[in-house]
């Protein structure tokens, strides 16, 4: 970032700012959900669109991959991980369907909608 706060495009851990990795999202995830820890209605759900996400959106209650992102999609299959494509809000679960990891794919915001998920 620069002074104002925009974005520069340079990368650099030697900041010690700002999200730059997987990793990096996850140890942010992890602070939020701890904040609300103790909540026992509390549901963690994430969207991501890149494998950048994956570690975030196996760590949530519900994660949702959104967009065509081929690359997220063909990972999960290559790890076995089962992404079941637009779900009805009554078939969404945790992120475990048995002994399977399970996440959700929609291809954007209004099919997340209509899911009934955000109601």
């Amino acid at each position: 970032m620069d002074a104002e706060g925009k974005g520069t495009g340079v990368i650099s851990k030697a900041f010690n700012t700002g999200i730059c990795s997987g990793t990096d999202k996850l140890r942010e995830m992890k602070i939020v959900m701890d904040k609300h820890a103790g909540s026992d209605d509390a549901v963690t759900v994430y969207i991501g669109d890149s494998n950048a996400d994956l570690p975030c959106l196996l760590h949530a209650d519900i994660g949702i991959i959104i967009g065509n992102g081929k690359s997220i999609i063909e990972t999960c299959t290559r790890v076995g991980i089962k992404v079941e494509s637009g779900p009805k809000l009554g078939r969404i679960l945790k992120k475990r369907d048995g002994d399977e990891l399970l996440l959700y794919h929609f291809e954007d915001w209004n099919a997340i909608i209509r899911s009934g998920l955000l109601d």
